[in-house]
């Protein structure tokens, strides 16, 4: 089986819970290096994922970057999901996930926990990042509620994480360092970023203290 990226060529089509979908993609291969090439595919999915795991979907989806394809975070996952033959999860099976309210980030983040996929350490490039309370419904209660995540494409030896996510219609970098937890910036370099909109620079509001897990996959 041939290994294929999908990169969506036509506006989002059609609005799935809180993702959303694309038609018309385009058909790329990539090569060892992670980039995209029009000459040639590689002979194996399984073969990509194994050699190059994150590094090509970190590259991939940089193409995504500044751009609103998804529409918001789990609609900007699960395009990615789509170009990537659907290695994050399968919409079908995801149904069975939602709760009361239909939220989609929920309902990804339960379907791995269902699987023993979410852990607090160890993250690697292509894991997704969950975090809880960042809605303003959401932000002041005590019970934790899923309502955000992305896709890690950077880790630093410093522990800074990298994410990719759509965070107010428009696909962003977010960062994250569990080790430096109340920290928005050390020496210029941000290395927690802030999730939730707080007054006077609160560090409640930064990802490390809204951080809910990591959604371990396998490539």
């Amino acid at each position: 089986m041939k290994f294929t990226i999908f990169l969506p060529l036509a506006p989002i089509a059609a609005l799935i819970f809180s993702g959303c979908a694309n038609d018309a993609p385009k058909i790329y291969p990539i090569d060892q290096s992670g980039q995209i090439l029009n000459a040639r595919f590689l002979n194996s999915q399984q073969d990509v994922f194994n050699d190059l795991g994150g590094k090509a979907l970190s590259n991939f989806m940089q193409d995504f970057l500044g751009k609103k394809d998804g529409g918001d975070c789990s609609g900007f996952v699960s395009l990615v999901n789509k170009n990537i033959n659907n290695v994050y999860f399968s919409e079908t099976n995801l149904l069975k996930f939602y709760g009361e309210q239909g939220s989609k980030s929920q309902a990804i983040y339960n379907f791995y926990k269902k699987r023993n996929l979410i852990s607090q350490t160890s993250p690697k490039l292509g894991d997704l990042v969950f975090f809880n309370n960042t809605t303003s419904q959401t932000k002041g209660k005590n019970k934790q509620t899923i309502t955000h995540l992305g896709i890690i494409d950077r880790i630093e030896d410093d522990g800074t994480i990298r994410f990719m996510h759509n965070t107010r219609g428009k696909n962003k970098s977010g960062f994250i360092n569990l080790f430096q937890k109340n920290s928005h910036k050390i020496g210029g370099k941000e290395v927690n970023s802030y999730i939730v909109a707080c007054k006077g620079g609160d560090a409640n509001c930064l990802t490390s203290n809204r951080f809910a897990g990591f959604g371990k996959v396998n490539f």
